[in-house]
C-alpha cells in the first residue's frame, strides 16, 4: 500500500486557481514540449506547440498558450502556420523539405498574442489566448 500526505484542512490550498490570461502583445516563448501530428477532435491533422513565457514581464514569466496548427493541405496552402514557427525558431528543412519535430523543445521564438473569447459549457463566457503570429527577422 502506497500513501502520500495531504492537507485538507487548509482552505488556501483547496481554492481553484483563477486564469488570468495573457495580456494582447509581443512576447519571448520556449516550446515546452515535444512536437507530433496528432488528431484534433475532427479527426484532422494537427500539431499542438505548447509556449511558456519568458519574457522579461514578471506578470506573464511561465504562463502558457497551447497554439493547435492545422497540418491539412487546405489549411496550409491558405497560410503555413507551420512554416512560420519554423523560421520564427530557425528551423530550416532539410534537402527532402521536411523537419524533424523532436529538434523543437526547448527553442526560443517570439510570438504576437491576443485574446479571444469563447463560451464555457455552462453558458458563461471565458476569455483564452491565442498565438496571432509567430515573429521573425526577414
Amino acid at each position: 500500500m502506497s500513501k502520500v500526505s495531504v492537507d485538507t484542512s487548509n482552505e488556501e490550498l483547496l481554492k481553484k486557481p483563477v486564469y488570468v490570461p495573457i495580456e494582447p502583445g509581443i512576447y519571448e516563448f520556449e516550446i515546452d514540449n515535444d512536437l507530433e501530428v496528432t488528431q484534433s477532435n475532427a479527426g484532422k491533422p494537427m500539431i499542438g506547440v505548447k509556449l511558456v513565457c519568458i519574457d522579461q514581464n514578471e506578470a506573464v514569466i511561465g504562463k502558457s498558450v497551447t497554439d493547435y496548427i492545422s497540418m491539412t493541405p487546405e489549411a496550409r496552402k491558405k497560410y503555413d502556420r507551420f512554416a512560420t514557427l519554423c523560421k520564427a525558431c530557425g528551423v530550416k528543412e532539410d534537402a527532402a523539405g521536411e523537419i524533424d519535430l523532436e529538434q523543437f523543445r526547448g527553442l526560443k521564438l517570439r510570438a504576437n498574442i491576443k485574446q479571444e473569447t469563447y463560451k464555457k459549457k455552462d453558458g458563461s463566457t471565458g476569455i483564452s489566448n491565442k498565438v496571432d503570429e509567430y515573429l521573425f527577422n526577414s
